[in-house]
């Protein structure tokens, strides 16, 4: 099968849909995440984290996910994909240049 053909068919569309979605999800620094906020830097308690700010982070993100599959369905899969794409790396880029005024002040 040469290279686009395959690009036509249906397989092209659901690996990279399938492939983005598990880059998408990875989040290397989650188990890091308690400690950070238990740090001195933080100075939350376990029992703050656990009880106030993880319920809080998931019930809103379980309350963003209905609409975002609807505009998914609505839309189709390629604007909501390059406006996630676009988003991560703006708030990536964000962060940096947050970091680096940060460490050039102290």
């Amino acid at each position: 099968m040469d290279f686009k053909r395959w690009r036509s068919d249906w397989r092209y569309p659901t690996t990279l849909l399938c492939i983005y979605g598990f880059f998408s999800t990875v989040k290397p620094l989650e188990p890091f995440l308690i400690a950070f906020l238990t740090g001195p830097d933080k100075n939350l308690t376990t029992e703050q984290v656990n009880n106030q700010i993880f319920p809080v982070w998931t019930y809103s993100y379980l309350s963003v996910l209905v609409p975002v599959f609807l505009l998914t369905d609505w839309l189709r899969y390629k604007p909501v994909v390059i406006f996630q794409l676009w988003w991560a790396l703006a708030t990536c880029g964000y962060n940096q240049t947050v970091n680096y005024v940060q460490v050039s002040y102290e």
